[in-house]
Order: C-alpha cells, then structure tokens, then sequence
C-alpha cells in the first residue's frame, strides 16, 4: 500500500514538473517564433486571403523591389515622404491672402515663434509618431534630409534623402522652397528651447510657453537687428497641442500667462501677440501658420490688415513639412477645407456654457479604489462628469441657425445675449472668423449644378446623385473640395413636436482632380443620402422611450460651394417671407443655451444612451413616399431645387 502510495506521488510530481516545462516552453517558443522560424526554415502561421490565397504568394509593386526580387527599402521610405507630404498639400487651409502668398523660392525669409523651431508633429493621442522626420527649417532651406540629427527616438537612423528625388505624387515637383533663413532667430530659438516644454498636450492648466522678445534678445543679442537683412517675408508659427482625456477648460491658461482680457488657453498669449506685432512692425509681408487641431482664437489676425496671409497647417507629421513648404513656395495650390468653426470667440459656442472640469461629490476617494457612497466600486475615469444640454447646436449648426433665425428675425436671434464678439446684437460676420469647410486657394472656381438630380429610391432608403461641374476660372492650375448642403425647412410638425434641426448641413462633399487655369474643368458626382435630412424625434410616452426618424414633407434646398451658405438665404427669406418662428409655448431654451439667444428646438427626453430605430413606420412617414421627383424641380414662385454657387 505505501509503494502505490508513493508511485502515485511520484507520478504526480513528474507530471506537474512536465505541466511546467511544457507551459514555460510554449510561452518562450511563442514569444520566440519568429526567430525560430527564421533558423529552422519553419512557418508557424500563414496569413489567408478569402480567396484562399496565402500571403507568402503576395509581392509588392515592382516599384518596391530590386533586381533580384528583394525588398527596396530606399523606395518605400521616399513613397512614404511622398504620402506625409501630399497629405498636408491636401489638407492644408488657406484662411487669408491678400497677396503674401505664395513667397517667390530663394527668397530670404526670417521665421518666428517657438513653434517654426519645435513644430507640433502629432498630437498626443494614438499611435505616437517615430523615427525620423523633416522639420520646418529643413522644409524651408535644406536640400536634403538630415535624419541623423532629426528623429524621435534612440533607433538607428536611416539613410538622407535628396528633396530633388522626392517627386511629389510623381509629379515634377521634388526641390523644396530653397528659402535663405535667418539664422539668428533660430540660434535664439535654440537656446531657449531647452528650458521649454513645447511638447506639451492639452490639459487644464495650459502653458503655452512661448517666450518673450526680451529673453530672445537676451540669447541673441543681434536678435532684432537680424531682422532687417531677412526681410523678404515673416513667417510666424503658433501652435496648441492635442491629447486624450484631456481637454482645454475655460479659464484654463496657466496664471503665468494670462494678462487683461487673456484667460483662455486658445486665446493668443500675450508673448504670441508680441511677437507677432515684432513681425508687423519689422515686415511688408507677414504670414502665420496654425499649428493647432483644437480651434485657436484668430479674429483679430483676420482684421489686422498687416497680416497678409494665414494658413492653418495642422500637426504635419513626420513629412508634412515638405508639403508647408510646396504651399508657401507655389509648387502646388492649397485646396483643403476647414473641418470645424473657427469662431471669434470660443466661449460664445453654447457647448462651452457647460465646459468645465467637473467631479462627482458623492464618489469616497481611498486610495486607487474610488466608490459610491454605498461602496460600490467604479472606475476612476468615472469620477468626471461633463452636462451636454446644447442638443444638436455644436459647432457650426449653432451659428448658422441663429444666422438663419436672426435674418427672418425670429426669437431673440438678433439680441445681445449670447454675443460676445458683436459691437450691437449678434452679428454673425463678427462672432464667426472662418466658418465650416471654409478654404481659399491660388485660384478661382466656379461651381454649377448640371441638371436634374439622379433619384434612387428603395424601402427606407433614398440617395440622390447630384453632378456639379467645376471650372478653374483662375490663373493657378488647382484643384478644389465640392460641398453640398441641405436645408429643410422648418415645418408645423417640427414645431409641434420640439423638434431640434439645424438650418443648414452638410450632406456630401469630394475633391476635383487638379484643374488647369484659365477654363480646366471638371464635373464630379456626389451621392447624397437625403434622409441626412431627417432628425430624431424621442419622447417618454406610456413609461417607455418611443424614437423614430422623421421626414419633412417639405422641399428640401440643395447649396453647393466652399464658402459661407447662410448668407444665400438672406434674399429668399425677405423676398418670399418665409421664417422658422415657433408657436408661443412651444419656444424652449436649453440650459446651456440660456442667454445665448437661440430658441432651441428641444425635445422633453431624458439622454438616451442606446437609439433605436422603430422599424414600422405610417405609411405617411416612410421615407419613398415624402420624396418626390417634383419636389426637386424648380418653380417659378419657389425654387425647391435651387442653383446656389460658390
């Protein structure tokens, strides 16, 4: 008995010793794979197409490999420099041109601002940039990379690079600007930068940390001086970080930095504005470029006559600078559009009436464990809270809508509440700088609507494909983004039912090929989902949550162009009379709209966190029977389908 007995527990021992051996094995073998494939000629998985062809069988474009079939890394870099660059030439807005731009190559140009020597890269969210990159200065001047001196982290550089062999989208554009810069100035930078934290993410108590002419002067004597024997063009860069979980907060800018009137982090700090009156006192021919992705405050730079030009250049990445430079320099014309408002001020946004950094009273804090008052444990991100009372009026459907009411004169759309950059009532060329898909170019276009839209209607579905041609009618040869926008009116259901709808929205949009000046043409189809048209209608009926998406039975206005709409409907509402006012009763603020003079359509609905569609629709409200082909075509005492360019 005690010989089985020990059997036993021997047996046992060998097996738990071999569990472990086979689990510690397999760990390092996994971890460990490729290397032992590498040495053993071995394939431990295989990558399979739906087509059941293996990923060992894929090669890459010839123009990737060499002679004898190998990979060619030196033409997949220069591919993916051409990539980072075309992407900022595409998406690059031009706000502002009185003639500063372009600046003729070879021209000597003194760069300004912390930002034109630690440009903003990427923001500070996501997958993180690496490796090597082209900086603004290099952009500007260099002929050639330098990636031994320029990259992001500890890893072997690679191999410089020529700009004349990097051929923009193979195009015949490959040198940079050639500028002659200032040296000074970027000697001054230098110095000061390492005291400097430039790489700093949004957060709640922002420093911008741009320094003041006086410590500039005081790493380089000559500082001011230099200016005169760089004199062709400033070129002045401000920027803003970006990041994830947090946020800019009114009031926010760090008290080192804010002066009178100057409190907001997206507010130009007074050492950003005394550089740039450094750069118009001193210079004809003053740009600035935006190095921001959240909206910075830029009214008074539209106003100042001294500056000639402002284009918003993004967080370029590692090779986006090359593209900076192909703007600036006139290689290629800027085509890209503005994908968020830029208001006068922010606060006058409704969403910022309820921005702030707001925590949870009743969580008990121990520790890294946060709990309810009944101990219930919830995670630490849960301690913030944010109110969004402000519906659908975000971003640009707030300012056009009141643009809209305030032309029918409608509520208190014209009042003073809610106007913070207005001299008398609210005026929207005042509170807005440069609204939605705003963009200028080199050139001019002309936009028409060809024809009757193409209609499909199916069950629940309804696209229409409206063709607009473009033509360059400018001296530039360009390219250009084609932006359609619907407006539905605002019906007797829509105020019966406190329904919330934007004036006006975009519904599609493309971008032309480039177009040769003086006549190029182009048309392009977009494809528009006209139940964008449609809202969300919820209510609390019988102790259930009801929703359902409802149609206007209305003509519904098509506006094509890149530039302000609002303003196309000033003419229409005087001469047909037509308004959006609302049944007294009916008018209802939300809180974060109190004072800010929009009577917001709103819904009695508490927030709801998961939609759902109601499949079954009356037969008066299924989408294929609101949309009639003859609702689309004009008529001589109300266009339905109007021809807005431009």
């Amino acid at each position: 008995m005690f010989q089985k007995k020990a059997l036993w527990q021997g047996l046992t021992f060998v097996c738990a010793f071999l569990l472990s051996v086979a689990v510690i094995t397999s760990t390092v073998l996994e971890a460990n794979r490729n290397a032992i494939d590498n040495f053993f000629g071995t394939v431990s998985e295989a990558m399979v197409s739906e087509d059941g062809e293996t990923y060992s069988t894929f090669l890459p474009d010839k123009e990737f490999l060499n002679e004898d079939g190998s990979g060619n890394a030196t033409a997949l870099i220069k591919t993916a420099i051409d990539i980072g660059r075309r992407h900022e030439t595409e998406g690059a807005v031009l706000l502002k041109n009185n003639g500063g731009l372009p600046v003729a190559k070879g021209s000597k140009v003194t760069l300004l601002g912390a930002r034109s020597h630690r440009t903003l890269i990427n923001s500070g969210m996501g997958q993180k940039s690496q490796g090597n990159y082209i900086t603004l200065e290099q952009a500007l001047s260099a002929t050639k990379t330098d990636f031994e001196n320029t990259k992001l982290d500890k890893k072997e550089a690679v191999n410089d690079y020529d700009f004349a062999d990097l051929k923009l989208n193979g195009s015949g554009v490959g040198a940079g600007a050639g500028y002659q810069l200032n040296p000074t100035t970027i000697a001054a930078y230098e110095a000061v930068s390492g005291s400097l934290n430039l790489q700093q993410a949004a957060n709640k108590n922002y420093k911008v940390n741009e320094p003041s002419v006086a410590e500039l002067t005081a790493a380089q004597s000559s500082f001011s001086e230099s200016l005169k024997s760089y004199n062709d063009a400033a070129i002045v860069v401000v920027g803003r970080g970006a990041g994830e979980s947090n946020d800019y907060i009114p009031g926010g800018l760090d008290a080192s930095e804010k002066a009178d009137g100057i409190t907001e982090p997206l507010q130009l700090t007074p050492n950003e504005r005394e550089i740039i009156k450094l750069a118009t006192d001193n210079f004809d021919n003053v740009i600035v470029l935006l190095n921001n992705n959240s909206a910075i405050e830029v009214g008074d730079l539209k106003n100042d006559p001294k500056i000639k030009s402002i284009l918003w250049v993004g967080h370029p990445g590692n090779y986006g600078t090359l593209g900076i430079a192909d703007i600036l320099c006139g290689n290629v014309s800027p085509s890209g559009s503005l994908y968020d408002i830029y208001a006068t001020e922010n606060l006058s946004a409704p969403a910022m009436q309820n921005m702030g950094d707001f925590t949870w009273s009743n969580i008990v804090v121990d520790g890294r464990t946060n709990k309810w008052e009944d101990g219930t444990t919830v995670r630490s991100k849960s301690l913030k809270y944010l109110m969004e009372a402000e519906g659908i009026y975000v971003g640009y459907r707030y300012y056009e809508t009141r643009y809209f009411d305030s032309v029918y004169n409608q509520g208190n759309a014209k009042s003073q509440k809610g106007a913070y950059a207005s001299s008398a009532g609210w005026n929207y060329a005042e509170e807005v700088a440069y609204g939605f898909g705003y963009g200028l170019s080199y050139s001019q276009f002309d936009y028409e609507i060809v024809g009757e839209p193409s209609l499909t209607v199916k069950p629940h579905e309804i696209y229409a494909d409206v063709t607009v041609k473009v033509t360059n009618k400018g001296a530039a040869d360009a390219k250009t983004s084609v932006q359609l926008y619907m407006h539905a009116p605002y019906t007797d259901y829509d105020r019966q039912h406190n329904v919330e709808k934007s004036a006006i929205q975009l519904v599609g949009f493309d971008k032309t090929d480039v177009l040769a000046k003086n006549g190029g043409s182009q048309t392009v189809t977009i494809k528009v989902d006209l139940q964008n048209g449609s809202v969300l209608r919820c209510k609390l009926a019988e102790r259930r949550r009801q929703q359902r998406f409802v149609h206007t039975r209305k003509r519904q206005i098509l506006l094509c162009g890149r530039k302000r709409r609002s303003r196309r409907f000033e003419q229409r509402a005087r001469k047909t009379g037509q308004g959006r006012c609302r049944r007294n009763g009916l008018c209802r603020k939300s809180r974060s709209c109190q004072g800010m003079g929009l009577q917001v359509r709103r819904k009695r609905r508490r927030r709801l966190h998961h939609v759902r569609r109601i499949q079954k629709q009356p037969k008066n409200q299924q989408p294929n029977r609101l949309y009639r082909l003859e609702q689309l075509r004009r008529r001589k005492d109300n266009l339905s389908f109007q021809k807005r360019l431009g």
